[in-house]
């Protein structure tokens, strides 16, 4: 509810003016605020209780001063996933400029799915990206901790500043170089492929946002209809993903009136709204009220460098994997 007063203009005071009912209902608004922090807090109360606790904090009009520290708290390594995920999403939507620096305090200390849910915030917003930069630049974070689509990301980053900064830390963006890269892989083609390795290489690196056989996401194309492309254009297909790319699935940035930036395909349209899904796989819906910019990325969701990740006899292995009729389980 609190949510979607900011993108429709409005305010719990302005609503409290305008219905006594509702002003009395919403006067119970402190009280429960009250609860979710005592809840957050409290390590006898399940996860999932806290997650939702935390998940509220943070939010206007009714943020107390001190819930950024008490969200910050919550990145620690003895409170349960769920509940850090929950803070960093909280965190996240907090407009001040040392909430980064909090997210990032004892980087060491934070699991791989907490710094990839910190990361996703930091590249939302132009100057938190800048922080995230500078903090790789002075390696508090490591450039390691980027997958290949934050990287891009960044290179691409509709802010001068972040770009140029991007550039500077993390080196230039692939453009051209990739039909070197195919071109280097060609080898690949006349390996012997084995689909068992190819299942759980497609597990860690495209699952995410792939389906093939009884397993992965729907976020990108389904390739269990590629089975029957030759090797030559699989590969292509991997190490340069934005080469032919079917509209669907371009990638957009929309920039919100608050600064954030969302990244993803936009799934539907109506006339006040834009439907969006990231790479997490989770859909958004935008109201148009909220929207400053949307611009096409012209290039595919799906992040170049893959080739960082995986040698020849791996790119092999997968391509093996995809044009089997009998995918192999996770």
């Amino acid at each position: 509810f609190l949510a979607e007063l900011s993108p429709r203009q409005t305010s719990v005071a302005r609503l409290s003016e305008k219905d006594d009912e509702l002003s009395k209902r919403l006067g119970s608004l402190p009280e429960l605020f009250a609860a979710a922090r005592k809840i957050a807090a409290d390590r006898e109360q399940l996860p999932d209780f806290r997650a939702a606790a935390a998940g509220l904090l943070g939010q206007e009009p009714i943020r107390a001063a001190e819930d950024v520290q008490l969200l910050a708290a919550l990145l620690a390594p003895q409170v349960p996933p769920e509940v850090q995920g929950a803070a960093v999403g909280a965190l996240g939507r907090i407009d001040d400029p040392g909430v980064p620096q909090l997210m990032m305090n004892d980087w060491p200390a934070h699991s791989p799915q907490v710094r990839l849910a910190v990361v996703d915030r930091l590249v939302q917003r132009g100057p938190w990206a800048v922080q995230l930069l500078e903090a790789i630049r002075s390696r508090v974070v490591s450039r390691n901790d980027l997958d290949a689509a934050h990287r891009q990301r960044l290179l691409e980053h509709a802010s001068d500043k972040v770009k140029s900064l991007a550039r500077e830390v993390l080196g230039a963006p692939p453009d051209a170089s990739r039909e070197r890269v195919v071109e280097q892989y060609q080898p690949a083609l006349s390996l012997e492929g084995d689909i068992q390795r190819g299942a759980k290489i497609f597990a860690q690196n495209c699952a995410v946002c792939h389906h093939k056989g009884n397993f992965g996401a729907d976020i990108g194309p389904n390739l269990n209809s590629v089975m029957g492309w030759r090797g030559d254009a699989l590969l292509v297909a991997i190490l340069d993903p934005s080469r032919q790319v079917e509209p669907g699935y371009l990638a957009y940035t929309v920039t919100l009136n608050d600064g954030d930036a969302v990244y993803g395909l936009i799934t539907s349209e109506s006339g006040n709204s834009l439907a969006m899904k990231g790479l997490d796989g989770k859909p958004r819906t935008l109201l148009r009220g909220q929207i400053k910019s949307v611009v096409c990325t012209n290039r595919s969701l799906m992040p170049d460098g893959f080739e960082s990740a995986l040698d020849k006899q791996a790119i092999a292995d997968v391509i093996r994997f995809l044009q089997s009729s009998t995918p192999q389980e996770k």
